[in-house]
């Protein structure tokens, strides 16, 4: 019986992730209440931390934040606020391949392009969209 309980407690997280398909970051921007609560299931729960849905939510919900906190920041004239349009980054396509590596990258000093990737992704998928015609 013990062992029974032991086995049940430890296949319970992988059992669990094996019901739910894998959320990506784009799907949990979407849904950003379901990201909320994932990331909370997440945080208090070390078992599923690791896991791909956890991770992804909690990017989304900090990709969200940032937006959101950074919408107001600039002035209407200002460089900042023209790249948060996918307009600026559809006329400067080498700003973007780079904007876009240290999006990728998101390494300790990447932080001031992150409120960008959001529009210089969508310039990108636009520009190859308008490519492929």
């Amino acid at each position: 019986m013990r062992k029974t309980v032991l086995l049940a407690a430890i296949a319970l997280p992988f059992a669990a992730s094996a019901q739910q398909p894998v959320r990506d970051v784009a799907y949990f921007m979407a849904h950003q209440a379901e990201a909320r609560a994932t990331v909370a299931v997440c945080n208090n729960n070390a078992a599923y931390s690791h896991l791909p849905t956890c991770l992804n939510a909690r990017q989304s919900v900090e990709l969200t934040g940032i937006n959101q906190r950074t919408q107001g920041m600039w002035p209407a004239g200002s460089i900042r606020k023209q790249q948060m349009s996918v307009e600026y980054w559809l006329a400067n396509p080498i700003g973007r391949a780079g904007e876009l590596a240290q999006c990728r990258r998101n390494g300790p000093y990447d932080g001031d392009a992150m409120p960008f990737c959001a529009a210089a992704a969508q310039a990108e998928l636009r520009d190859l969209a308008n490519r492929g015609r």
